[in-house]
């Protein structure tokens, strides 16, 4: 099965999420700080989104999401190349397969 490794085209992380306005968040990186802005409150709302929190700390997760995707495809397609399919069932073979070609779109989707 191909691989998936790219060369890191994004800050590195960790990420973190930090308050620099009444309406807003900041994601940081190690190397590049205050890369994004994340609004989570609305002009004339009292309280924070939800959504808006929520959306900041998933995207300031993006990096360690990212390797445990790459992980996850590596460890799956080392159990699967050894194997073929009547060695697992069917469904199980299908899914993992299914599994690793919907990360590998999804990190493709996020990587350049």
């Amino acid at each position: 099965m191909e691989t998936t490794e790219k060369k890191v085209s994004h800050t590195p992380g960790p990420w973190t999420v930090a308050r620099t306005t009444t309406h807003g968040m900041e994601i940081s990186g190690s190397e590049w700080r205050r890369f994004a802005r994340v609004y989570v409150r609305f002009e004339g709302d009292d309280e924070d989104s939800q959504v808006g929190l929520a959306n900041a700390k998933l995207i300031a997760a993006a990096p360690e999401l990212l390797e445990a995707l790459k992980q996850l495809i590596r460890d799956s397609e080392t159990i699967l190349d050894p194997l073929d399919v009547e060695e697992l069932s069917q469904p199980v073979y299908s899914a993992l397969a299914e599994g690793i070609k919907i990360s590998k779109q999804a990190i493709k989707k996020a990587t350049l």
